[in-house]
């Protein structure tokens, strides 16, 4: 399969994921909304939210993004750095480095591999990138979750979670406590010097693939849903639903 094929079957899955959840959200929603706090909802009218926004589904007043996963790292937004930098000025000097290492030259519409890596940079360049990311993490978190338009903010995080080729669980979070939770970690460049990474379950890195096309220079912002339920504190705050 070819990696535009492989994109596209992700996005056709997660669809369908989406609709089939909005198949049986009120199976699950008043108990769900019960355990995080939220108030019950009066209404029959819940909706798939059709397009590239950050929710995908709208029950009332509450807006759920749903994912589907196999318990691997999967994406959670992808930008061009200069949209980031645009939401998170104080990202601007630092920009340098982040589009030097993920950014490819671009020859005749395709991108040209480059060996460029964090670890090109100067100590001080580094040291600084971390510092510069680790205070303006939660505004990276919030756009990573959240997006830029207020309409849209997921109130609510539901995974779909796979074993087999069957779905076995979902999981809802309160989207701020997922964001508040990876906060809790610092930030680090992995070993290859390509990944930074914000915890063991959050990651910010080039896109890729797109079969070289220019698109796959920009950044991806990754979630290991798995290792969200690696602390059983963390997942006592969520709601839990067996299949």
């Amino acid at each position: 399969m070819t990696p535009t094929k492989k994109g596209s079957c992700i996005a056709k899955g997660g669809y369908n994921e989406e609709k089939h959840i909005l198949s049986i959200i009120y199976d699950f929603i008043d108990y769900a909304l019960l355990k995080l706090g939220f108030e019950k909802i009066r209404c029959n009218n819940a909706k798939q939210i059709v397009g590239t926004k950050k929710s995908d589904i709208q029950v009332g007043p509450v807006n759920i993004q749903v994912k589907k996963t196999t318990g691997i790292f999967g994406q959670v937004g992808r930008y061009w750095i200069d949209k980031l930098v645009s939401i998170i000025p104080d990202l601007s000097n630092v920009s340098y480095i982040l589009k030097k290492t993920w950014e490819f030259p671009v020859v005749d519409n395709k991108c040209v591999r480059t060996n460029c890596k964090f670890n090109n940079f100067s100590n001080k360049e580094l040291l600084n990138l971390v510092d510069t990311l680790e205070k303006t993490k939660i505004d990276i978190l919030k756009f990573a979750f959240l997006g830029d338009n207020p309409e849209y903010y997921p109130d609510l995080f539901l995974v779909s979670y796979y074993k087999n080729n069957t779905r076995n669980k979902i999981i809802v979070w309160k989207t701020m406590d997922i964001i508040d939770y990876i906060a809790e970690f610092p930030v680090r460049i992995r070993e290859r010097g390509t990944v930074i990474e914000f915890g063991p379950a959050f990651t910010m890195q080039r896109k890729g693939g797109d079969s070289g096309n220019p698109t796959a220079n920009q950044l991806q912002f990754k979630l290991g849903s798995n290792w969200l339920l690696k602390d059983p504190d963390f997942v006592k705050k969520a709601f839990v639903y067996y299949f």
